[in-house]
């Protein structure tokens, strides 16, 4: 009786999870376009990106015809390939069917990567925990919470990136419960590959590859796992960086300054040197972006309360998350290094831009979902109350 109401309930979280994405995907207009909510900037690019993969069929390269003017530049087109190349057909579709019903193409494959990596995130809780109802929490966390559902609602790569971390992550947990089997061992490079094909970001989950091993088996056999996990994924970027050698001449496409200065001019002088001006301001942004990625609906008394009560609702979930897999599931230190090591890129991508959103940590989504589940479970939370509770800020801000 119980296992039925499980499957209910991931069901009905499933269902709520698309019907919320349909609903952000109508709501959320293109930029520079205001209504319910408002635009993402950094939309237009992204699918500049995929419009040109669609219809010249090849990846573009980035090339500055004009030292003196930026305006002509397209920065997203540094980015890796394989997200632009996975939507090009659904915006071909939909632009075949109507003028601009391209970006909801690219929208749909967007959602469709995000209810991979949160199912698949729910199925990497089961094998860890062997609890239904962390497994749950989870699933609610990946479906509801603001920046998992916008996220992987708009035309951005960071939707491939979090359900090719996801699907790592999955792999790793698998390994670590004892199936060290080959194949295991080859999906866990892929996918930590495929992190790198789409995001560069990506790269900080290769630590993780410490633990895909099981720990029960002979020290012999957790080093040759790791190894030749880490081997093969390093086989699997040799074409990215020969392809990047010859474009950009560097072994990753956009990781030099240069092109960063003359695609974001005006963010060249990076965030930090800003941050230690005025520190209150950096904070205060960074977490208003955790409940609410939209700066355009900041400045409310209900914006604020909102922010406040959700925040301490989410970081309480955290702490007690982490405490307990520090004390009580040290297996959970997976969880908490992924969370780690998108905080070091955080700050190292911190001296090269004045980006300071939440969604830098899109990598650790599934990590960071783990970790407020075990709070969940601690507090002893309903999945109808979650789903509520993360999904709230949004609501408000399409409602009122």
């Amino acid at each position: 009786m119980k296992t039925r109401l499980d499957r209910k309930i991931v069901t009905g979280l499933i269902i709520a999870g698309v019907a919320f994405r349909l609903l952000l995907l109508f709501v959320i207009p293109k930029y520079p376009e205001v209504s319910t909510l408002p635009s993402y900037k950094d939309e237009p690019s992204h699918l500049q990106y995929i419009e040109y993969v669609a219809n010249e069929k090849k990846i573009p390269v980035y090339k500055s015809t004009d030292v003196d003017s930026t305006a002509h530049l397209n920065r997203q087109f540094t980015q890796p390939p394989l997200y632009y190349i996975a939507c090009a057909p659904l915006y071909k579709i939909g632009e075949l069917m109507h003028s601009g019903w391209g970006l909801y193409g690219a929208r749909l494959m967007s959602i469709l990567f995000g209810m991979i990596a949160a199912y698949f995130a729910y199925l990497m809780a089961l094998a860890y925990s062997r609890s239904q109802i962390v497994g749950i929490s989870v699933l609610a966390a990946m479906l509801m919470a603001p920046n998992a559902a916008i996220f992987t609602t708009l035309a951005t790569n960071d939707a491939l990136l979090v359900c090719t971390a996801s699907l790592a992550m999955f792999q790793i947990v698998r390994i670590r419960c004892g199936d060290q089997s080959l194949i295991r061992q080859i999906l866990v490079s892929v996918f930590l590959a495929l992190t790198v094909y789409t995001k560069l970001s990506g790269i900080l989950l290769f630590p993780l590859i410490w633990f895909a091993a099981d720990p029960k088996s002979k020290i012999s056999t957790q080093w040759l796992t790791r190894t030749r996990i880490a081997m093969f994924s390093m086989i699997l970027l040799i074409p990215l960086t020969l392809w990047s050698q010859q474009n950009y001449g560097q072994i990753f496409p956009g990781q030099d300054l240069e092109i960063q200065v003359q695609s974001q001019s005006e963010q060249a002088v990076g965030f930090l040197r800003v941050a230690i001006l005025n520190p209150i301001n950096t904070v205060v942004i960074f977490l208003r972006t955790i409940p609410q990625p939209f700066t355009e609906l900041w400045g409310s008394n209900l914006e604020r309360i909102t922010t406040v009560c959700w925040l301490l609702f989410w970081g309480a979930l955290t702490l007690l998350g982490i405490i307990q897999g520090l004390y009580e599931r040290p297996g959970a230190s997976l969880f908490i290094t992924s969370v780690v090591m998108m905080t070091v890129g955080f700050i190292y991508w911190s001296f090269y831009s004045s980006h300071i959103e939440f969604r830098l940590f899109i990598p650790a989504f599934p990590a960071l979902a783990f970790l407020t589940a075990l709070g969940m479970e601690q507090l002893k939370i309903s999945p109808a109350a979650q789903v509520v509770a993360w999904c709230l800020p949004i609501l408000i801000s399409i409602w009122l």
